[in-house]
């Protein structure tokens, strides 16, 4: 990375706009230059302005954002700029700026502006634009430079002060600085892993043993007495289960009865309810058949009425019409009248309005044009006398400000010079304090360290009495567990015996390869046996249950052909009814037909023609008279009744027809179903017989005790082997315990073998500690020497100087403000003495401007008079002529009121034309009412008149008997529903009562048990506690067998486990006895130290150049120390501190340049400054450092010095001078660095 130019503007005391250009010449040619000036001019602000461009923040000013205190005092703005090349193939430009709010050197801080471009990357060769957010700019350039603010501090640019930091730092202080510098604190963070996961393998191998230990099994004979207890519980259990399904099988039966006498009793109350509740609806049924013959004349009655309603309606509408014309009628008279009056209004109204228009535009419009006039001139007068006096104020107030300043000024000149003249031993004081300084911070460092050691010391020796008392405590344990170990070696023979002696036995009855293929077909057996049982059991209910359907079957069809022969008979003598009240009902209209036509009848007269069938002929005309038809009606009626009564009769036959038909079929189906079921039972008893080897069918007797004889062979072979298994598992439970015993054993031995190496390490450390507190016990000393006769050359001044070094700290501190204080109060006296100077000339002016405000502010106070007196003429003839009104709201009203006038005569033209409208409509609505109300009266009295023959030749007396018997389709819909409904209910209710009374007496049929049915249930609660008891205990027994097998289970998987983690543990055990520590410290000072030793490597390389006679080494190999190596005195080692204020600068710069190497390994640095540090060489010394820098530009690398050296400046000819102007706080480059006009 390579500074290509630097452009600055209002930046610190560097006020104005600057561009150094670093291609060009002088720096061309010669990469080496200097930086001079006075002290305080801003020689630093140069590189504050490249770091500000780059990364925000100066080395100076250590926080984020800066501006406030980088930005010239009474400017707006600042900003800074540098172009930059990277491998010198691409350039890029980094933008810096910022503002004050309105551009007022007082207003509030605005938000950074930043940029990173990369030059002539764009399109048509425009610069491209890379980032312009501040995070993004820097992330861009850490990454394009491959160095954050940190690494071009150390690499690039050294700052004030930077040159013994590295070099006079403490212990503890360069680990940080090479962790920040090269990023080895990862190697910290390693090695607290690595310890943080050891403790976590070692906590974990303690608890996966602990939990070994914890883990309890049942022993083999507990387990033998265990299964012993469950084999008896389950014969129990079966016996009880066979008892309670005979005492459920009677209790079901006594339930059974008791519910079907329930039943039948039911049954025959709700068929009483219903016969009642039939009854009680006959004045319905009767209301029912008089509103049949009235259904018949409700169309025509409802036609009738509509048509009677509607003529009603027309008569309304009519008397409605007729009124409405009456009221619009008066209405348009009114209208004629207010419209005449309106018309006159707006004729006067349009005349008034002229006449005004006339006045206004020949004489009011000009003199108010006039007086506006004036009063703008007026106005512009009093504008220009605000101006004038605010002016004269200001300037009163400058003048004002003026002498004060100068009084101010002359106060703090004469008070600062007696202060200076007092205190004038400081001036020189500087250089020699900082020297006293210096040693004193190496004195105090010496001791913290000598302390510190001392402390550390103390430490390790605890941590080393404690590693003793763990080895101590580790060898009782040894001990311990040998004996455990013999112990359980003991147990694991004597269960290996037992599992001998058992199988010697049990070879003389069968083998073991026999027992063991029949414990493999034993689960089969047992599941084979107990569907056996089950099927057995089933296939005995399905056998009764056949039994009892077929039973079923013969009853039901004796019932279907009885039902059947009263079907049959009911059927003829319903044929025979119904024929005959057909007949009847035909013999009914014949005479109802008759009775109609008496009227006229009684009209025909002998020899006139009938006006029906013409004939002139009347030979009945005395016998129909005397026609009677109640008589025929009665009978109609009667043998209606009879065959509605067989009707209803047939119908409950066949519908208890079809309900016994359909429980016939079902009874079928369910016959049919349970053969099936019985020959597929027979086949699944085939498949798990021949499991278990039996041949008897599933019907047979001996059923029973076959399958109960298979079962106790089957849990004789079960008990044999888990007795096997049970000295098995001992056996493996005793070698498991074992084994784990041998891991625990070889634990502590690696347990053992750590803690040794720990303490031998411990041991050692203790020993090096010591020896380091030996070496600075002697430096300290040395220190001590070289400070009293620092403080015995600085006492020949007029000082009194304390020789308690405790106090020297605070001496120094104190005499250095005091120091700075000189310093500042020297500038300041040099500023106020020119500020007097520049105020003065600055009141002189102020006294001229003031004299040419009063003469300016006479003549417009004249001229604002003349203005005046004109506009009070004008307005008096104004007032005269038309008052205060104003034209344009006179002008306004006036034509406003012409135009009310006109839209109120407009307005009632248009209501009289609506009215006009409205009139003949309705005439014409009226004309057509009229029509429409004429027809419809023809049409009501044609249905007024059918309707009346309608009703006398209706089976009612008059319109009151037709109304009361008169109901409504829905209503008569749902008297039908109900009638139907009553009717198919009474039927069925008759049905389920038979059917009760059928099944009651085919159970009474039965035996019945002898025992009660309270007893029995008292018997089955017995029982079911019996089978709950164990159950309960099958339980717990079930749960107790598995616990063990889970404890079996966890013990295996424990072991397997522990053996696992076990190799962890090793590995995790030995790289924490290597790297590991809890704060990190042993892998990061080993990292730590080999970059030191780098770092060392390429010092002593840019040493040999600057001063041949020291080369450095580090102090031991454990430690960060440093020492240089004097090879003059017979390579004799030397601390750091006690070289000479010269031979620490160059050891510093070498150190410094390293570090710069060091620091570049990502990128190429060829740009380099260096900031102040010469101050303290000979002029041999300087002219050492100056060769190397020389080499180091002719290597291509530019290097800038900042310094105020006059042997510097003479060696170094292409220089960069910076003045300060007196007495303004401000300084200044050369011109060809100026831009012109861009100052603030």
């Amino acid at each position: 990375m390579k500074i290509l130019s630097i452009r600055l503007k209002n930046i610190n005391s560097l006020r104005g706009e600057w561009f150094i250009d670093f291609t060009q010449e002088p720096f061309a040619s010669n990469g080496l230059f200097a930086i001079t000036g006075p002290t305080g001019a801003g020689k630093s602000t140069l590189l504050d302005a490249i770091c500000l461009a780059l990364y925000h923040q100066t080395p100076r000013l250590n926080e984020p954002s800066p501006a406030e205190k980088v930005m010239t005092r009474h400017c707006h703005e600042c900003m800074c700029e540098v172009e930059f090349s990277v491998k010198g193939d691409q350039v890029f430009r980094a933008f810096w700026e910022v503002r004050r709010a309105r551009s007022k050197a007082d207003g509030k801080l605005q938000s950074p502006k930043v940029e990173l471009a990369l030059l002539g990357a764009g399109e048509e060769g425009r610069d491209k634009i890379i980032a312009d957010k501040l995070r993004d700019k820097l992330e861009h350039i850490a990454e394009i430079t491959g160095l954050d603010f940190s690494r071009f501090t150390k690499s690039m640019l050294l700052a004030q002060g930077g040159f013994a930091a590295f070099l006079n730092a403490n212990s503890g202080d360069r680990a940080e600085l090479l962790e920040e510098l090269t990023g080895t604190d990862i190697y910290g963070r390693v090695s607290s892993e690595v310890f943080e996961r050891f403790r976590q393998e070692k906590e974990r191998h303690t608890l996966l043993t602990a939990k070994l230990e914890g883990l309890e099994q049942t022993s083999p004979e507990e387990l033998e007495l265990l299964y012993a207890e469950e084999q008896a519980l389950e014969e129990k259990r079966k016996t009880a289960l066979l008892k309670r399904g005979d005492i459920q099988a009677q209790v079901s039966h006594i339930e059974k009865l008791e519910k079907l006498q329930a039943s039948n009793k039911q049954c025959r109350s709700a068929l009483d309810a219903h016969v009642q509740y039939c009854d009680s609806l006959a004045p319905e049924f009767a209301r029912l058949e008089r509103a049949l013959p009235a259904r018949v004349l409700s169309p025509y009655y409802e036609q009738y009425q509509r048509a009677q309603a509607q003529q009603n309606q027309y008569d309304k509408n009519f008397q409605e019409i007729n009124a409405s014309c009456s009221l619009k009628q008066e209405e348009f008279h009114l209208l004629e009248g207010n419209c005449q009056l309106a018309k006159n209004e707006y004729q006067d109204a349009q005349n008034t309005h002229v006449r005004l228009e006339n006045f206004l535009v020949e004489q009011l419009v000009p003199l108010d044009q006039g007086i506006t006039s004036q009063q703008k001139s007026i106005s512009t007068a009093d504008a220009e006398l605000v101006e004038i006096d605010a002016r004269k104020t200001q300037t009163l107030k400058q003048l004002q400000d003026c002498a004060k300043q100068i009084k101010n000024s002359h106060d703090i000149t004469k008070s600062v010079g007696e202060w200076l003249e007092k205190h004038e031993w400081l001036r020189g004081a500087q250089t020699q304090l900082d020297g006293i300084a210096t040693l004193f911070q190496q004195y105090n460092r010496v001791k913290e360290q000598t302390v510190s050691l001392a402390k550390l010391l103390e430490s390790d020796n605890a941590v080393k009495l404690a590693k003793e008392k763990g080895l101590r405590e580790l060898n009782s344990q040894l001990v311990i567990r040998e004996q455990e170990h013999k112990k359980l070696l003991s147990r694991s023979s004597s269960a290996k015996t037992a599992l001998d002696r058992f199988l010697e036995e049990l070879n003389k009855q069968l083998s073991l390869e026999t027992l063991e293929n029949l414990i493999q077909q034993n689960s089969l057996r047992k599941n084979a046996v107990a569907e056996c049982k089950r099927i057995f059991e089933q296939a005995q209910d399905q056998k009764l249950s056949c039994r009892q359907i077929l039973s079923s079957i013969e009853k039901q069809d004796a019932s279907i052909a009885s039902l059947e022969a009263e079907l049959v008979s009911l059927r003829t003598a319903y044929q025979q009814a119904n024929k005959y009240f057909l007949s009847l009902k035909e013999r009914v209209l014949l005479e109802n037909r008759i009775v109609s036509l008496s009227e006229h009848r009684a009209q025909l007269k002998e020899g006139e023609a009938c006006p029906l069938c013409g004939s002139v002929d009347h030979p009945m005309l005395d016998g129909y008279g005397e026609l009677e038809s109640s008589s025929t009606n009665d009978e109609l009626l009667a043998q209606e009744k009879v065959a509605e009564a067989l009707k209803e009769q047939g119908l409950a036959k066949k519908e208890a027809l079809i309900r016994q038909g359909a429980e016939l079929e079902g009874l079928r189906i369910r016959a049919e179903e349970s053969l099936k079921k019985e020959a597929e039972t027979e086949q699944v008893w085939a498949t798990y017989a021949a499991q278990i080897n039996c041949s008897l069918l599933v019907a047979d007797e001996g059923v029973p005790q076959f399958l109960e004889e298979v079962l106790s062979d089957i849990e004789n072979i079960d008990n044999q082997y888990e007795k096997l298994s049970n000295l098995r598992r001992a056996l493996e439970a005793c070698q498991e315990e074992e084994k784990v015993e041998q891991n625990l054993l070889d634990a502590l031995i690696r347990d053992k073998e750590i803690q040794e190496t720990e303490h031998r390490y411990i041991s050692q450390q203790c020993q090096d500690k010591q020896d380091q507190i030996n070496s600075l016990c002697s430096s300290e000393q040395e220190l001590d020497q070289s400070l009293q006769e620092n403080l015995a050359k600085l006492s020949g001044h007029d000082v009194v100087i304390s020789p308690d070094l405790s106090a020297l700290g605070e001496w120094l501190e104190t005499t250095r403000k005091e120091c700075s204080l000189y310093d500042d109060k020297a500038k300041l006296l040099q500023t106020e003495l020119g500020l007097i100077s520049d105020i003065e000339k600055q009141h002189d002016q102020y006294k001229a401007v003031l004299s040419e405000l009063n003469s300016q502010f006479a003549e417009a106070k004249q001229k604002q008079q003349s203005f005046m007196e004109q506009l009070a003429v004008q307005k008096a003839e104004r007032k005269r002529l038309f008052g205060d009104k104003d034209v344009s709201a006179e002008r306004e009203k006036s034509a406003q009121n012409c135009e009310k006038r006109l839209l109120s005569y407009q307005g009632l033209q248009g209501s009289i034309a609506e009215i006009e409208r409205n009139l003949s409509a309705l005439q014409g609505k009226q004309q057509q009412l009229e029509q429409q109300k004429f027809e419809h009266k023809d049409q009501l009295d044609r249905l007024a008149h059918d309707w009346q023959q309608r009703l006398e030749n209706s089976v009612f007396e008059d319109l009151p008997s037709f109304q009361q018997a008169h109901l409504d389709d829905v209503e008569i819909e749902n008297l039908v529903s109900l009638k139907e409904e009553t009717q198919k209910t009474k039927a069925t209710l008759e049905a389920e009562l038979k059917t009760a009374q059928s099944q009651l007496k085919e159970l009474q049929a039965k035996d019945l048990p002898n025992l009660s049915l309270e007893e029995l249930k008292a018997l089955l609660d017995g029982l079911e506690s019996e089978v709950e008891a164990c159950s309960q205990r099958q339980g717990e027994l079930t749960q107790i067998l598995k616990t063990n097998a889970e404890q079996k289970q966890k013990h295996e998987n424990l072991m397997r486990e522990i053996e696992a983690q076990r190799q962890c543990y090793d590995d995790w055990s030995h790289l924490n006895s290597l790297i590991g520590s809890k704060d990190g410290k042993r892998f990061r000072v080993f990292a730590q130290g080999l970059t030191l030793d780098y770092l060392i490597q390429l010092a002593n390389q840019r040493l040999e150049g600057l001063h041949a006679r020291y080369y450095l080494v580090r102090s031991d190999i454990q430690g960060l120390e440093l020492q240089v190596v004097d090879k003059w005195q017979a390579d004799s080692h030397r601390d750091t501190r006690t070289l000479s204020g010269g031979e620490s600068f160059l050891v510093s710069l070498a150190l410094a340049l390293a570090l710069s190497d060091l620091v570049s390994y990502k990128t190429q640095i060829d740009s380099l400054f260096l900031d102040e540090g010469f101050g303290t060489l000979d002029r041999a010394t300087l002219d050492i450092a100056l060769d190397s820098l020389d080499q180091l530009n002719s290597q291509g690398k530019m290097i800038g010095v900042i310094s105020h050296i006059d042997a510097l400046k003479e060696r170094i000819p292409v220089q960069i001078d910076i003045k300060k102007m007196s007495g303004l706080g401000y300084s200044r480059l050369d011109k060809a660095y100026e831009i012109k006009g861009q100052a603030d």
